[in-house]
């Protein structure tokens, strides 16, 4: 999946900015977590186009095959990722422009569930954010989420961990939802799934589209 992406950001690049009045007008950042996240490039450079951005996503896709955390050696030995820090860093990292005017979206991708403050991970990572407080960033920043996650996870594979991306968490409404989004079924990627169109299709759709707060 992360392949796929990595190859389809100039597309994704050219779609986004094709709806703009300006030439090159869509600003793109990157998030990348396990247990521990990272904002690259302390979410001050505004990429210049797709080439930048698909070479720091290589990077930092190629870097999950050492099973290491983002900042340090720590091995990452459990299933839960830190999908809430990860989207408060994106939500609060970067300059965002003025609300008004923007459409706010961040792409979100994760194949397993997540751990919300207080709890901490195996590596001994401790969440900072809590589902709520999440939610509540986002919409206050009126940001869209569109999640790429997945129906089943854990060690056996066959675990629940639709909660927070396809189903309610905790009595909660859905990321996606809450946040006038959508939810895609990340296992469906490059099968029956093109995650260029997806993402394309959701940007053309929200763009004129008001802010509906679950």
């Amino acid at each position: 999946m992360l392949q796929e992406l990595e190859a389809d950001i100039a597309e994704v690049w050219d779609a986004a900015n094709d709806l703009t009045e300006l030439d090159d007008d869509t600003h793109f950042g990157l998030v990348v977590f396990v247990d521990d996240f990272l904002v690259v490039n302390d979410g001050a450079s505004i990429y210049a186009g797709a080439d930048g951005l698909q070479t720091d996503f290589n990077y930092w896709y190629t870097h999950t095959s050492s099973n290491q955390q983002t900042q340090s050696t720590a091995q990452n030995i459990d299933w839960p990722e830190n999908t809430l820090d990860a989207l408060n860093a994106a939500a609060d990292g970067f300059n965002w422009r003025d609300q008004e005017t923007t459409l706010r979206v961040i792409i979100h991708a994760t194949d397993d569930t997540f751990l919300e403050n207080p709890n901490s991970f195996s590596s001994g990572v401790q969440v900072l954010s809590t589902y709520a407080g999440t939610v509540a960033n986002l919409q206050d920043k009126t940001i869209r989420v569109a999640s790429f996650a997945a129906h089943l996870g854990g060690s056996s594979g066959n675990v629940d961990v639709e909660p927070g991306f396809f189903a309610d968490y905790a009595g909660q409404s859905p990321i996606p939802d809450a946040t006038s989004g959508n939810v895609f079924e990340i296992g469906n990627v490059g099968t029956t799934l093109s995650l260029a169109d997806a993402i394309n299709e959701f940007v053309a759709e929200e763009f004129c589209s008001d802010y509906l707060i679950e």
